[in-house]
């Protein structure tokens, strides 16, 4: 066992006091009092409660309302101060016999915390410039007055801070940035509390309409389009309306999602061309209105009186306009054919079309060039679809006139984009391509290579970078064996002169039997599809492979014979003026049609090419 001691309780006491410790509230407000402590300790920080001398105060305030000299009561003291200067001050105590025993304060915050008193939203529309201030109260402020945001904010649109206790959001907001932006603007002053407010910033986006402005539906057959929308607000508040009348069987439905779906089976006899305006509204200004045109396709029904020939529609005063005559001989198809071999059908059954194509200047907005066809029959057909612009120079079109990079589309019957092109060496189809006839001459042109079920379909040529000039676009059948046939083609575009005239080809096969053709050329009536500065007066020519004109008519109700046919297979004109070719014509071959306005006349014109067999 250890041997232990303990010696009587020793009370040890404070030395004497040699500095103070002030502790007072980080902030205040000026002119308002507030307590702050004073505590005398020793060198090792205890409490000098012997303390007994006498206290004198000063601040770094200006202004300042302090306590007289003062002792403390065992060491420590409670005050009270005002402080009328804002800023960040301190008070210090000092002994008034030692000045070495001194002691100040922690930092006092002297000001007004920072309150933001501008409204929690604004409201600012693309496209144009706005502006919302942002003020606060608090003290101090000015330069000391900081302004910050967190969260994003549209392209366009900065928050300043004016180091004036205001802050500036303004700019005009970017296209296509329509929407909902939450941000938290803080104030801070250096007095706390900081001020925070959830804030929204609504931008709003006038409508645009983004789907395209033609579908083809076909009698019989259930057809869709959906209309969609950009813009903000949308969903429910984006309403989308037509004018126009629609065929019986199809009718239009807002989804009210910022998208309306046309839709129906067009009812027998409901075939032709319905302009419409689709218009979509949200409350900002300006609405949308978008010039659209639902084509019905109806098939002619034979009839048996529908026996002319090349010779009878022929009429010596349908004379051709030296201008198109001399351009008539490009067109513009591959040096090959197709590669596939045809399955042998009875004579009786007519050629069918195994290329169609038109070429054509191609200019922007409504005068690109918009080629629709038609696959009928039972099968999936396989096609090519080509767009050409620098190798139509063999063609003796000077380059500089060409489309010098063709981008080419593929939309679906609804109006849906399938598939595109811009250059066909970056397609992923360049391997089937490569090596084929199929492939062009130069790299900057186009091709497509698609298997389509019979339907509406619509290739769309435009030039890369908002670029003109004549192009060429084409559509093959790649497998002439399949249940199904290329029937129809209709292309529109701007029809100039001499070499920019539009020329729509084709090539019949697959048989030597005679099929009945029906070539028309629209100018006037397409004002009832929304177009301005149309043709007014198409002319219309018939060449074969030689570049001889078959046939040539300016105004259709001109050829009797050719009118009777045109109107018993459903496809008279509407205008006097426009033209229309009937006939039959025995493959195999190719044939030209060509688009002209008489007189040199130039406008939007439609050409159409119809398979009748």
């Amino acid at each position: 066992a250890s041997i232990t001691a303990t010696s009587n309780a020793i009370n040890v006491g404070p030395a004497a006091a040699t500095h103070f410790v002030l502790v007072a509230p980080s902030a205040a407000v000026p002119g308002t009092a507030f307590n702050f402590t004073v505590t005398a300790l020793d060198q090792f920080n205890n409490t000098a409660t012997g303390y007994a001398g006498t206290i004198h105060f000063t601040t770094t305030a200006a202004s300042a309302v302090l306590p007289a000299n003062s002792t403390l009561a065992s060491g420590a003291g409670m005050f009270s101060a005002t402080l009328n200067t804002s800023g960040s001050q301190t008070i210090t105590a000092t002994d008034t016999v030692s000045a070495a025993v001194t002691g100040t304060s922690n930092t006092i915050e002297v000001g007004v915390a920072p309150a933001i008193t501008s409204g929690n939203s604004t409201t600012f529309k693309v496209g144009t410039a706005g502006t919302f201030t942002i003020t606060t109260t608090g003290s101090p402020t000015g330069a000391s007055m900081s302004i910050t945001k967190v969260g994003s904010l549209p392209g366009g649109v900065t928050l300043t801070n004016n180091n004036d206790g205001t802050a500036t959001l303004g700019g005009t907001p970017d296209p296509d940035t329509g929407g909902t932006y939450s941000l938290t603007i803080t104030a801070n002053n250096g007095v706390p509390p900081n001020a925070i407010q959830s804030f929204t910033l609504t931008v709003q986006q006038a409508p645009a309409i983004t789907s395209a402005n033609n579908v083809m539906f076909s009698v019989g057959s259930a057809g869709s389009f959906h209309v969609t929308t950009t813009g903000f607000p949308t969903g429910a508040a984006m309403a989308i309306t037509h004018t126009g009348a629609l065929p019986m069987g199809v009718s239009f439905t807002d989804n009210n999602n910022g998208t309306a779906t046309m839709a129906g089976t067009p009812a027998a006899g409901t075939g032709g061309v319905y302009p419409l305006t689709m218009v979509a509204s949200n409350g900002v200004t300006p609405d949308a209105n978008q010039s659209f045109v639902l084509t019905v396709f109806e098939a002619p029904t034979p009839t048996p009186t529908a026996t002319a020939t090349a010779t009878a529609t022929a009429t010596p005063t349908a004379t051709a306009t030296p201008a198109a005559t001399a351009t008539a001989t490009p067109t513009g198809t591959p040096a090959g054919t197709p590669s596939a071999t045809p399955t042998a059908t009875p004579t009786a059954t007519a050629a069918q079309s195994l290329n169609i194509s038109t070429r054509l200047r191609v200019d922007i907005g409504d005068k690109v060039m918009i080629g629709g066809f038609i696959i009928t029959g039972n099968a999936a057909k396989p096609v090519v679809l080509r767009g050409l612009g620098p190798s139509l120079v063999s063609s003796g079109i000077p380059a500089s006139s060409l489309l010098a990079d063709p981008f080419l589309e593929l939309h679906g019957p609804n109006g849906a984009l399938i598939t595109s092109n811009d250059n066909w060496k970056e397609s992923s189809q360049r391997s089937l391509i490569e090596g084929t006839v199929f492939e062009p001459t130069d790299d900057h042109e186009a091709v497509i290579l698609a298997t389509l079920p019979p339907g509406n379909y619509t290739a769309v040529v435009r030039g890369v970078g908002q670029t003109a000039g004549v192009a060429l676009v084409e559509v093959y059948d790649n497998n002439q064996a399949i249940d199904s046939e290329l029937a129809n083609i209709s292309t529109r575009g701007f029809v100039q002169t001499g070499n920019e005239v539009m020329i729509g080809g084709f090539t019949l096969g697959g048989n030597n039997n005679a099929t009945r053709m029906a070539v028309r050329a629209l100018g006037p009536s397409l004002t009832g599809a929304g177009l301005s500065n149309v043709l007014e007066d198409p002319t219309l020519e018939l060449h074969n492979s030689n570049g001889t004109i078959m046939i040539a008519n300016d105004d259709w109700q001109d050829d009797p014979i050719a009118a009777a046919e045109l109107t018993a297979n459903g496809l008279a004109l509407t205008d006097p003026k426009e033209s229309g070719i009937f006939t039959s014509l025995a493959p195999p071959g190719q044939f030209t049609a060509v688009l002209a306005g008489k007189n040199g006349g130039v406008g939007i014109g439609l050409v159409e090419i119809y398979n009748l067999r």
